[in-house]
C-alpha cells in the first residue's frame, strides 16, 4: 500500500469529521481509535470511551468463540480404529 497523499489525508479528515458531527447530533455516544495517533475521538469522558471499547472486543471475541464452537460442530467425528 503506498503513502497516503495530502490530499487523501485532507479528504479522509474532512469525512470523519462530518460522521462525528453526524454521530454528535444524534445522541450516539462513540469512540474512535486510529492506528498511530495517539488522540481518542469521543463525546464523552475517556473512562466511557474506553468502556465503549473494551464492550467491542469483547463482543467481538464472543462472536468470534461463537463462530469457531459453530465450525468444530460440523466438523465429522471419526470414531479410532
Amino acid at each position: 500500500m503506498s503513502k497516503p497523499t495530502k490530499k487523501q489525508k485532507q479528504i479522509t479528515a474532512e469525512l470523519l469529521c462530518g460522521v462525528i458531527h453526524q454521530l454528535g447530533e444524534l445522541g450516539v455516544n462513540y469512540s474512535l481509535v486510529i492506528e498511530g495517533c495517539d488522540t481518542v475521538f469521543t463525546n464523552s469522558t475517556i473512562g466511557h470511551a474506553v468502556s465503549i471499547m473494551r464492550d467491542s472486543v469483547q463482543l467481538q471475541d464472543k462472536i468470534y468463540e461463537m463462530t469457531v464452537e459453530r465450525k468444530a460442530e460440523k466438523q465429522v467425528d471419526f470414531p479410532d480404529e
